[in-house]
């Protein structure tokens, strides 16, 4: 599969072949994703998958889970548009789509937020418009409660893929350190999944390895909802890094602690048992 990802502020030139490119919510997969796809393999044309990023906090459907999907239908280029989130989208410049990026036309459901900015770009003539209203029993409306529910293991199954975000590291109050369970900050807000303890996969940049990962996700007296990951086996400083989190599984719901004792008692235990589960998944 070819994977691109692409920030039109770097103007970085991609000579890619002519294509159909396939504009939808993809982080919201469902009916409407399905009839786009549908339409570009009946197109019997190059197919593009279009992925517009602006913020991937309440993403659903992560971007492990849309290849996973893509493949099945034999989409092989996966087009990631980075979008500032500071830019209102009415005026942004789609420009290279048509220039740089050589797309025949554009599939493209009439609600996505970006549909009017790429028309005026592209052309009516070179849109081809989904007007389908949304079901309520779709592939994103199944992930999301599996998410809510913590149930990692049947999101997997559903989408052929683990949950996936990234995320910057930042200090913390760096209190695991004197307990000998450092941990990696990440501040992102309000995510689609259960708060409470996971066994996770963590990919560095720039670094071939992947990590095994005790994380986090609860709600911070002072800082709000954070992330944290204890990576198994690590020593490095990695803070203002842009991390991988993959959730492997949920292990349980956060407890509360009267004292640091507390809390290195409870995480060893999670330790023992994550490490048992690790074996399993090797």
């Amino acid at each position: 599969m070819n994977k691109i990802i692409y920030n039109p502020m770097t103007m970085i030139m991609l000579h890619l072949e002519p294509s159909i490119g396939l504009v939808g919510n993809w982080s919201e997969w469902s009916n409407v994703e399905d009839e786009i796809i549908k339409l570009g393999i009946n197109s019997q044309e190059k197919l593009t998958l279009i992925n517009i990023v602006v913020d991937d906090r309440l993403k659903v459907i992560s971007e492990n889970a849309i290849i996973s999907q893509m493949e099945k239908h034999g989409i092989h280029d996966f087009l990631t548009f980075i979008v500032p989130n500071f830019k209102n989208p009415d005026f942004w410049n789609f420009e290279s789509f048509k220039s740089m990026l050589h797309f025949k036309k554009i599939i493209i459901n009439v609600d996505h937020p970006f549909f009017d900015a790429i028309q005026q770009t592209m052309t009516k003539e070179k849109m081809v418009p989904v007007t389908l209203l949304k079901k309520a029993d779709s592939l994103f409306s199944k992930a999301q409660t599996l998410l809510k529910n913590g149930d990692i293991k049947g999101y997997q199954t559903l989408t052929g893929a683990n949950y996936n975000f990234s995320g910057f590291v930042v200090k913390g109050q760096q209190l695991g350190r004197t307990i000998n369970f450092p941990t990696a900050n990440i501040q992102k807000g309000e995510m689609p999944f259960k708060q409470g303890v996971y066994l996770t996969k963590v990919k560095l940049p720039n670094d071939e390895n992947t990590y095994w990962g005790m994380a986090d996700y609860w709600c911070h007296p002072s800082k709000g909802l954070t992330f944290e990951v204890h990576i198994l086996d690590f020593d490095k400083d990695i803070y203002g890094w842009n991390i991988q989190i993959e959730l492997i599984d949920f292990e349980r719901e956060n407890l509360k602690v009267e004292n640091l004792e507390q809390l290195k008692t409870l995480l060893i235990s999670d330790k023992q048992k994550m490490i048992t589960k690790i074996k399993k998944e090797q």
